[in-house]
């Protein structure tokens, strides 16, 4: 028996190559579609007379059989995480199967790139023959090599991104694009087309994702900013090397390691799957009992992978940080009486917040790397908890040097935000690390008097030395602006004003809480919730 590998790379650079929104959709559509469609096809092509018995796809609704039943000569071991495991009785069959997925990658895709590893099994272990799979995968992606297509004769018009050849018209955009850019659109689902993640059913207002960026902004004439939302599961290899020594020691046969494995894929996948689900309906039903029926019935919002515990979406600004913080809490509640067979769904986040005109790979890199350094926190902090952190692109501002020393960020996430407070050390510093004090931090400022342009003046103080900020609070005081009017003072206490300064902490989430409040829909984070915390 040959043990098969699948492994898609290179999908980020894949979907968020373009700035044009649909592109990226089709992008997101054609990777699903590697695996999950392509890959079944041509499985079943090898023995098209009788398929359903000699070939096994619906690994999710029958045991494992291939060892058991000489019939069976393919069988689907289990798909999931951007990867797929598939077990073949004849190598021919691997090798037709390569063939052929290789060149329906090259016609579908294009550019996107396909990793195969493959090691002989005699049946007796699942568990060891992964491990030997994955360390053969490993040495395969060291030592692929990445080949580009052709570009553009000095003849020829090329696409300005890629520098790839104008060879066909797309009448979705009615322009001349490259057959990259044809095939992207071409995948974008239309009329009754199965999303990568359907849209929740039973739901009054909204009627389907997104597909266009005018949808996902406020309007043209207001700052108008899109969220890209990176959410990755919490120590997830290690879960599963941990559970994969526990399926050993069971001492299980061949095919009940396989059901195993296939039980904590599932859990993963709809795990994930299942929280987005309710917190996108959960945000739908607040919107619709605030303001009513909604002007659109597309929602401000895109999952783009959807992929076990890796997550990307794309929505409205003022949603994105509340909105992937309620998805990490309710990972965190989901997270908290695992069965002893069971994974946490634990995850941190990051959030790139910026101008719909920006391109969208410069936003998921941003995103990528809010997320590493939320995950890097949660190391440090022990590796408990969820974390999250998040950045403002705007490139018209220069990063003030002092503001990237004043980050509060990444903020900590639990479920029960007022439990976890309670259960905390007791000082200051790490009760305002907490995300749900933030949030308090940014009401406070929306609800308080202060004018805009004070807030904005009372920014740029405290990115300033300690005697301009001292004159710039004497100066709000004597016109009866204090500074505790914008924060939660049952956390964070009264400020001495007889010191005339702020504490550096205090500043930090002040700093955090002014530059985000108008980029934050509280609705979105209280939902569901019985109110403003």
């Amino acid at each position: 028996m040959i043990l098969a590998n699948y492994d898609v790379s290179g999908i980020q650079e894949y979907i968020f190559q373009s700035r044009r929104m649909k592109e990226n959709i089709g992008a997101s559509r054609i990777v699903g579609d590697v695996l999950k469609v392509h890959l079944p096809d041509i499985l079943k092509q090898q023995y098209p007379d009788d398929a359903g018995q000699r070939v096994i796809c619906n690994w999710s609704e029958q045991p494992f059989s291939l060892l058991a039943n000489q019939a069976v000569m393919i069988e689907v071991i289990y798909v999931g995480g951007g990867n797929a495991f598939v077990a073949f009785r004849d190598v021919d069959d691997f090798h037709a199967v390569n063939e052929q997925l290789a060149k329906r990658l090259l016609e579908r895709s294009r550019t996107l790139y396909l990793a195969v590893a493959a090691v002989e099994s005699n049946g007796q272990s699942f568990i060891e023959d992964k491990q030997r799979l994955v360390r053969r995968m490993a040495k395969v992606k060291a030592q692929m090599l990445r080949p580009q297509p052709p570009g553009a004769f000095p003849v020829s018009e090329q696409e300005n991104q890629s520098g790839l050849p104008i060879t066909d018209f797309s009448e979705g955009v009615k322009q001349n694009v490259s057959r990259l850019q044809w095939l992207k659109l071409e995948a974008i689902p239309k009329g009754n087309a199965q999303e990568i993640v359907p849209f929740p059913s039973n739901v009054v207002g909204y009627k389907n994702w997104t597909l266009e960026l005018d949808h996902m902004i406020q309007g043209r004439d207001t700052d108008s900013f899109i969220a890209i939302i990176h959410i990755d599961g919490n120590g997830m290899g290690e879960q599963l090397k941990q559970k994969e020594k526990e399926i050993k020691r069971k001492n299980l046969p061949y095919s009940g390691e396989v059901q195993a494995m296939r039980r904590l894929s599932e859990q993963i996948s709809s795990g994930y799957s299942e929280v987005f689900e309710q917190a996108t309906i959960s945000l739908m039903e607040a919107q619709h009992s605030e303001s009513g029926s909604p002007k659109s019935h597309y929602l401000p919002m895109r999952p783009l992978i959807m992929d076990g515990d890796d997550l990307t979406i794309v929505c409205l600004g003022a949603w994105g940080v509340p909105f992937a913080a309620r998805m990490l809490e309710e990972l965190e509640e989901a997270s908290r009486d695992v069965p002893n067979d069971g994974i946490s769904l634990s995850a941190c986040a990051g959030v790139a917040l910026m101008h719909s005109h920006f391109p969208f790979n410069l936003g998921y890199e941003v995103a990528e790397a809010c997320c590493k350094r939320a995950k890097r926190k949660r190391a440090d902090e022990g590796g408990s908890h969820a974390y999250l952190d998040f950045e403002i692109v705007r490139d018209s501002i220069p990063q003030n040097s002092n503001r990237e020393q004043l980050q509060a960020g990444p903020y900590r996430i639990s479920f029960g935000a007022e439990n976890s407070l309670a259960q905390m050390a007791s000082s200051r510093e790490q009760c305002l690390d907490d995300f749900s004090i933030l949030a308090k931090c940014i009401a406070r400022i929306a609800e308080s008097k202060w004018p805009n342009w004070r807030l904005e003046k009372l920014y740029s103080a405290l990115l300033g030395n300690s005697e301009q900020l001292r004159f710039y609070l004497q100066e709000c005081r004597s016109r009866g602006y204090e500074v505790d009017m914008l924060l939660p003072i049952d956390e964070v206490g009264c400020l001495d004003n007889k010191q005339q300064d702020i504490p550096i902490d205090v500043r930090k989430l002040l700093l955090d809480a002014l530059e985000l409040y108008q980029m934050f829909d509280q609705k979105v984070w209280t939902c569901g919730k019985g109110g403003a915390e």
